[in-house]
């Protein structure tokens, strides 16, 4: 397996698991000020007035138990994906070497959800 890249922008985050999930709950709890988060979260129609639920990198999908907020990443075999709801305090990483990206990605998501409807 190849070490991590010496790069700064993708591929060039490492983090732990307890660093990344303490983010995850700082962005849930909004400790970077409400404007900031509320920026980064945001969405804007397209030029031709179109929508995407695309926002700053995170992907915004509503759940009946609120906002699923999710990113994935990879580099070669490994993989990441987070996901929130922050309405209600949830916040998931799942972090795997040489999964299906698909695998991660719905086991991020599911997870969540299945907490979030707890």
């Amino acid at each position: 397996m190849p070490g991590p890249p010496r790069t700064v922008g993708d591929g060039g985050l490492w983090i732990s698991i307890v660093d990344l999930t303490t983010w995850l709950t700082a962005c849930n709890q909004a400790r970077f000020g409400a404007d900031t988060q509320r920026l980064a979260e945001s969405t804007h129609p397209l030029s031709n007035g179109s929508h995407l639920n695309y926002a700053w990198g995170i992907r915004i999908t509503p759940t009946p138990h609120g906002r699923l907020i999710t990113h994935g990443g990879s580099w070669h075999t490994w993989l990441a994906k987070t996901a929130r709801i922050p309405e209600r305090h949830v916040a998931v990483a799942i972090l795997s070497a040489g999964a299906s990206e698909q695998a991660i990605s719905d086991t991020g998501t599911d997870f969540a959800e299945s907490l979030a409807s707890r």
